[in-house]
């Protein structure tokens, strides 16, 4: 089974839109959509937004649905000033850039015992998102990349703080979300990746309705979702 999470009930009506014999689970206290993509089982749920909210969701429903792999999706700010709004982002790697210990010589993001302070999305999953987002972009007309995520409980508005984040880790783009996920997953041996749809741009450039744009990246998403669990084995 893969799981399938977002933030907001927003970024994942896409993918629920895909989901097949759909039924509705409790699980904990939150529910799950639960079903099949395709052939292939598959569930998706909202996770709340920020570190806590979807460290949290993303342990329950481990242990609840004991997935195969663990994906995410939905949007975020670039700091890559390439990217462009509607342009898909494939998560290689993520961090937090929120933890600061640099008061006890670490370096931004790393805490004690860390041996890096980024962590890796699982290679398979990027291998067939990124073709996904590939087939997906060039319908769309948007660009697909593969970066650098970082992760905070902030929503970076200053331009300062956007250039900080990029020069400092070398991220691509910033969200609420996919660092403390993915570190849930690496704790628990889940494979996981995430996908993000840029919502604004380095200099802040934001789409002119929001809402419009939402329900196109979601659908974005659920395409995404359908093509690259079409490519996996």
């Amino acid at each position: 089974m893969y799981l399938i999470l977002g933030a907001m009930e927003g970024e994942i009506e896409g993918v629920q839109e895909k989901i097949n014999g759909q039924s509705i689970m409790k699980a904990g206290n939150g529910e799950v959509l639960k079903g099949r993509i395709g052939e292939v089982p598959a569930a998706v749920a909202c996770c709340g937004v920020g570190k806590v909210n979807s460290s949290a969701a993303a342990q329950r429903l481990i242990d609840f649905l004991k997935p195969e792999a663990l994906i995410m999706v939905g949007i975020a700010g670039a700091v890559n000033p390439e990217y462009k709004v509607k342009d898909l982002l494939i998560c290689a790697d993520s961090l937090q850039h929120d933890i600061d210990v640099t008061a006890l010589k670490l370096a931004p993001g790393k805490l004690s015992g860390d041996q890096n302070i980024f962590t890796p999305g699982e290679g398979s999953l990027i291998s067939a998102a990124g073709d996904g987002a590939n087939l997906v972009a060039s319908a769309s007309g948007v660009r697909s990349y593969i970066g650098r995520i970082a992760t905070g409980d902030q929503f970076i508005q200053d331009p300062e703080k956007r250039s900080w984040i990029r020069d400092t880790f070398q991220a691509d783009a910033v969200d609420m979300e996919t660092g403390a996920v993915a570190r849930v997953a690496e704790i628990n041996g889940i494979p996981f990746v995430s996908i993000r749809v840029i919502s604004d741009t380095a200099g802040h450039v934001l789409p002119k309705n929001f809402r419009e744009f939402l329900k196109e990246a979601a659908g974005i998403l659920g395409d995404i979702i359908v093509e690259m669990i079409t490519i996996l084995p």
